[in-house]
């Protein structure tokens, strides 16, 4: 089995080790809550050695149990979404896969990718069934014993509750978020597992700051806010691009541009000869981009006016041909 990608829409709550998972049938579209299924994961979790990933946002692990154990790359895609890419286990238990390594180079560089944390957690999951008998969603119960993995012994337990679509549409997370939050549940306090392990070692992206602050602050306060938002959107359209996202080509491109200006125009202000020799090498990012996006664009002008003719008119694979061509340029 190969590399594989879907988008999970899901949601995490917090939940005291006493409190009891209430009953959903009562949500509206669900007609059953199937019994539990228990199952043990153990998950290790790769990173720079400075967590450059953990501060994107994005997990790499390697777990085992479960129906889906494998290599699994989490990456940010939206409110309650991440775009997950799963590998197989392999023979490969301390070295990232080549193709996932490649997913995250944008961040990682060619910095090495280490175990930096170990999650074991033992799962109760529930599947939420509506009328026509499909799987709307799937409930977990996670207890959770969490391992730093930096030579000293870190440990932290936890419970819990994770609520993802099968089939579902998004208002049903809405719905069943009603009863959890009754049950006593809260809306979870980190934005995975991992980064509740990491806890404060996660190094923060400073925050835009407001126009009151600024009035205090001095200029470097927000140039540095702005530099860093403006590399975090070049980041995350390059792994846009890595998954084959749309217009994340023409997306990364104002990215470079916009980066690209603003080192211009704050030139002033950052060390001597810096904004020159970065803003190089977004030119050169820039021109490698428009070159794939003309070749984009025309594959898929070429591909309409194909679709437009009459069937007998097109004579042999003049689709694949325009498409073997153009994506071979793209790329």
């Amino acid at each position: 089995m190969g590399m594989s990608r879907h988008d999970e829409v899901e949601r995490t709550y917090d939940v005291d080790r006493t409190t009891t998972l209430p009953t959903l049938t009562d949500t509206e579209g669900v007609s059953a809550m199937g019994q539990p299924t228990e199952v043990e994961l153990v998950a290790v979790y790769f990173d720079t050695v400075d967590l450059d990933l953990a501060r994107q946002g994005t997990t790499l692990r390697r777990r085992t149990g479960g129906l889906d154990e494998g290599w699994h790359l989490k990456l940010p895609a939206g409110k309650d979404t991440r775009t997950e890419v799963r590998l197989p286990l392999g023979r490969a238990v301390k070295t990232v896969p080549a193709r996932l390594r490649e997913q995250v180079r944008a961040v990682a560089r060619d910095r090495p990718l280490v175990p930096v944390v170990r999650i074991s957690t033992r799962r109760l999951e529930y599947k939420l069934v509506g009328d026509d008998a499909a799987v709307l969603a799937e409930v977990c119960d996670d207890q959770v014993h969490a391992e730093r993995l930096n030579g000293r012994e870190q440990v932290q337990d936890w419970r819990e509750w994770e609520v993802e679509l099968v089939d579902g549409a998004r208002p049903l997370l809405d719905a069943v978020e009603q009863h959890l939050l009754t049950a006593g549940a809260s809306p979870a306090s980190s934005a995975s597992k991992l980064a509740r392990a990491l806890g404060g070692a996660v190094p923060e992206t400073p925050d835009r700051p407001s126009r009151k602050s600024l009035r205090r602050g001095s200029a470097a306060q927000l140039v540095q806010a702005h530099l860093a938002e403006q590399t975090a959107q070049l980041h995350r359209h390059d792994a846009g691009l890595r998954a084959n996202r749309p217009d994340s080509i023409h997306k990364m491109r104002i990215a470079a541009r916009r980066l690209r200006s603003a080192l211009t125009t704050y030139r002033p202000l950052l060390v001597p000869n810096s904004a020159e020799t970065v803003g190089a090498e977004l030119r050169w990012l820039g021109q490698a981009l428009g070159d794939a996006r003309d070749a984009q664009v025309l594959r898929e002008h070429l591909d309409l006016l194909v679709a437009s003719e009459p069937p007998e008119l097109v004579l042999g694979p003049v689709v694949k041909r325009i498409d073997d061509e153009l994506r071979t340029a793209y790329q």
